[in-house]
């Protein structure tokens, strides 16, 4: 079977590599958080809501928009910083 991998020595038993069109697509997306921090300094944060949407939040929990793209999220993040300043 493509994408098995024999039993390890170990007898943990098989794994199976998963690929995202093996994956259903009636499942649900599980949103992750991340807070970004320079120091104790709160920037802001972002949420994945689904493989490759973003939504960028500055410290006071504004909105700053959505991104498809991670590096751009946090770039908003940090202007955001530098115009509060």
């Amino acid at each position: 079977m493509p994408g098995t991998v024999p039993k390890s020595p170990a007898g943990l038993g098989t794994a199976r590599a998963v690929r995202s069109k093996d994956v259903p697509q009636h499942i649900k997306f599980k949103l992750l958080e991340h807070s970004v921090y320079i120091g104790r300094e709160r920037l802001g944060r972002y949420v994945q809501t689904d493989r490759k949407k973003y939504k960028a939040f500055d410290a006071n929990n504004r909105p700053l928009g959505n991104f498809r793209v991670r590096e751009r999220a946090l770039a908003a993040i940090r202007k955001a910083r530098k115009a509060r300043q």
